[in-house]
């Protein structure tokens, strides 16, 4: 029958709650815990490969370099819930997606390389085959 593979729908969306800063297991130890989420969209084939600098190790970990890591963040979190800056004039902005993250990079933390390393690396995961595919 051969492998039967699913097409990537532009429109599906995979949230994630990223173990930076401690959101998974705040939101596990309280489902209403209103987490930071990424709402991410898989990569296709034609995507990844912009990607060259992905390499697997030969113990299977996949390792990026950083600046991919933010291009992946910022071309494929559709959305992003619960995460704010607060600039030096004091307002408080919202980053609700990839793009507006994009656009305020210059005033993230250092720290903000874990987290764009975090959600590249479950995008890149979460974009090849899945077990269903593998079975068919």
């Amino acid at each position: 029958m051969g492998i039967r593979l699913k097409a990537i729908d532009e429109k599906e969306l995979v949230p994630f709650v990223p173990q930076f800063g401690g959101e998974a297991e705040k939101k596990a130890g309280n489902p209403d815990y209103a987490a930071l989420t990424f709402h991410l969209r898989r990569m296709t084939e034609r995507e990844a490969e912009a990607y060259r600098e992905v390499t697997v190790t030969e113990a299977g970990q996949v390792e990026i370099n950083q600046e991919d890591c933010a291009r992946i963040v910022f071309a494929h979190a559709a959305q992003i819930e619960n995460l704010s800056l607060v600039g030096s004039d004091g307002k408080r902005i919202e980053v609700d997606n990839g793009e507006r993250l994009r656009t305020h990079r210059d005033q993230l933390p250092a720290t903000t390389k874990h987290l764009f390393a975090e959600v590249a690396l479950h995008l890149i995961n979460m974009s090849g085959i899945s077990e269903e595919e593998e079975k068919n």
